[in-house]
């Protein structure tokens, strides 16, 4: 499922996608592992389910959902990515996540003045979604895509 605020759907139309993004995607993916039922991205390998304080998580953040926002923020330079991939790259790297984890996973992708960033966090039934699903209250372009 894809909903977008009318800010993003400004910034996609008439957009051509030219460029491939298949590297970002693999960085992404080979940066990213399961960690008890969190997917998150690990860059430097400082994750370990031993120094994650889940209670603590529920205080800080609210619930699982939240804490893997906050941990999945990656930053794709905008030289490198065009508004016209968005849809294509968050249907592609949803597939992968899908394929490797076997979890239903919900990737926002926003347009910041000199980079998009991508967040993500496991769906879960007894959780929320992140954001609220009326895109348009946010005042950036912003995208969600729920995998299948």
């Amino acid at each position: 499922m894809v909903n977008m605020n009318d800010l993003m759907k400004a910034k996609i139309k008439n957009q051509k996608c030219t460029t491939k993004y298949n590297s970002t995607i693999q960085k992404i993916i080979k940066s990213t592992r399961i960690i008890e039922d969190l997917i998150i991205f690990d860059e430097n390998r400082e994750f370990d389910k031993f120094n994650i304080d889940f209670d603590a998580i529920n205080k800080i953040y609210g619930d699982r959902t939240g804490y893997e926002i906050a941990c999945n923020e990656i930053r794709i330079d905008i030289k490198n990515f065009s508004t016209a991939q968005i849809i294509p790259f968050l249907t592609d790297i949803s597939a992968e996540f899908v394929k490797i984890y076997n979890k239903k996973i919900v990737l926002y992708m926003q347009c910041l003045n000199d980079c998009f960033e991508l967040r993500f966090h496991t769906f879960r039934e007894d959780e929320s979604l992140w954001l609220n699903e009326d895109l348009n209250v946010y005042d950036i372009p912003i995208i969600c895509y729920i995998s299948n």
